[in-house]
């Protein structure tokens, strides 16, 4: 069944454009399946995704190449990771499944839903560390190397993304020491509890001195993630782009007119209400309920308040710092329907069956959607019949061009600084930008999609040799190499 629903999310992420940050990752991952392991040389964004995301990547690229295929190859197995993960978790019969699967599964037929999992590759993929971490705490408590079996998971996890440091350490710790008051006495559960609890807390202290060693050794620099809490006059605004943020992952967004619309609206409530009803179940009977579910019910609001008092909240817009609790929000659901409900109730068959078919139809309908064409296809041709093959653009442009030239064509990111242009230090590799070993002789640029002007490239490098118009792109032609005049990146100390 997962390679079923890989096949079918991968061909769902075709119909997306492969953007510049999911290009990066496929860039680096083809830097790391070709012996760079560490990522010498790369200056990564706040978020590393060097545990998971990248190995995948890796993989990707050693199946179809470095290529715009590979970026939606990439997505669609972190995808089914994580759906594997979620279901691992559940131990129930398989109508559990089926509403954790729809949870996941029918925002797909919303665009704006299917943006923020799928595009590239995002905070989703972490919650795959949480949710290995809940079977180490539900499955494996008592057995001796259970607390440094979590203490690897996590450790792994933070070094990739600290959304599992600040969100998944303290629900597993928060479960651990839960269940431990509720024993009212000392006993063996209690003590491999307070084991795993502070293999969870030490987790944290390790991910660092983990970070310090990759660093001594020349792996990858990374921007220090932004961990600053917002003015508290803030927060209430905020709560308004945590709602909308919600509501992205759970595909009712911004629904549209007619039939659509109301179809939209109707499912995403129905999900968010399944969402809320196993929170409920989960809370009014915790003694009796899994693991899995306890640790979501404090996950989920954690990482809703988490992203509440964050700078984040005020300048996204969108749900990718959210997408991590979208597998525990599955969870949750699962755990909706009343325990009293006998599997062979007709009535649960037929809530579930309905479901069921709600869920299988969206995939379906998305996947059913037309595959893209690379929107940078008449600007790689004409670059290629021009014979430029190395050259600087914005970052909107610059990855996910070479990405979709199957690495025929190079442009590399730069931003403009009000006198000139520097190296774009943000999902980056400084040797690129070497003249004595490249030779960069054009700039992308458009200005009416929001990048730098033909006029600022002008005023940094000189008039052209030659400018050329393709579609909504100028291509400035010089004679000289351009890497001659970009100005380096200060290398970050994340």
């Amino acid at each position: 069944m997962l390679l079923l629903l890989a096949a079918l999310i991968t061909r769902i992420a075709c119909t997306e454009q492969a953007l510049s940050d999911g290009s990066n990752t496929i860039l680096e991952g083809w830097d790391f399946a070709h012996g760079n392991v560490l990522l010498h040389g790369w200056i990564l964004s706040d978020v590393s995704f060097y545990a998971l995301e990248i190995p995948v990547a890796a993989l990707s690229v050693l199946a179809v190449g470095a290529s715009a295929m590979a970026v939606h190859l990439t997505a669609g197995l972190v995808f089914t990771l994580v759906i594997g993960c979620t279901l691992w978790c559940d131990r129930g019969p398989v109508t559990r499944w089926v509403l954790a699967l729809a949870v996941l599964l029918v925002p797909l037929s919303d665009a704006i839903a299917q943006h923020a999992l799928i595009v590239g590759v995002d905070h989703l993929g972490s919650s795959v560390f949480i949710l290995l971490s809940t079977l180490v705490v539900d499955r494996l408590r008592g057995r001796w190397f259970a607390p440094w079996l979590l203490l690897l998971v996590l450790t792994l996890g933070e070094v990739s993304d600290e959304f599992v440091a600040y969100v998944g350490v303290p629900a597993v710790v928060g479960v651990c020491f839960w269940e431990m008051a509720s024993e009212r006495r000392l006993s063996w559960d209690v003590v491999d509890l307070l084991r795993l609890a502070a293999a969870a807390t030490v987790s944290v202290t390790v991910a660092r001195h983990v970070r310090s060693v990759l660093r001594h050794l020349g792996a990858y620099a990374m921007t220090a993630p932004n961990t600053v809490v917002s003015p508290r006059s803030e927060w209430l605004g905020h709560l308004s782009s945590t709602w909308f943020g919600l509501r992205v992952l759970l595909g009712f967004a911004q629904p549209g007119g007619g039939i659509a619309g109301v179809r939209e609206f109707v499912l995403g409530w129905m999900l968010l209400a399944l969402v809320v009803l196993g929170a409920i179940r989960t809370l009014c009977h915790w003694r009796t309920s899994p693991t899995a579910q306890r640790i979501s019910v404090l996950l989920v609001p954690g990482a809703l308040a988490a992203y509440t008092l964050s700078e984040q909240s005020a300048k996204a817009g969108n749900a990718f710092d959210l997408a991590g609790a979208m597998p525990f929000c599955a969870l949750l659901a699962a755990n909706a329907l009343p325990g009293r409900w006998s599997v062979r109730c007709g009535l649960r068959r037929a809530a579930v069956g309905m479901v069921g078919a709600v869920t299988a139809l969206a995939v379906l309908f998305a996947a059913a959607q037309p595959a893209v064409t690379a929107d940078s296809s008449m600007l790689i041709a004409r670059l290629r019949a021009l014979h430029l093959g190395y050259g600087i653009s914005d970052y909107s442009t610059a990855s996910s061009t070479t990405v979709q030239s199957d690495l025929r064509v190079t442009v590399r990111a730069v931003v403009w600084n009000g006198a000139g242009f520097d190296v774009y230090g943000w999902e980056t590799r400084t040797p690129w930008y070497d003249a004595a070993k490249h030779d960069a002789r054009f700039f992308v640029t458009s200005a009416s999609g929001g990048g730098t002007p033909p006029t600022e490239v002008v005023a940094a490098f000189g008039r052209p040799e030659a400018q050329y118009r393709v579609g909504h792109d100028e291509v400035l032609v010089y004679s000289y190499n351009l890497l001659t005049r970009i100005r380096a990146a200060a290398r970050p100390t994340g």
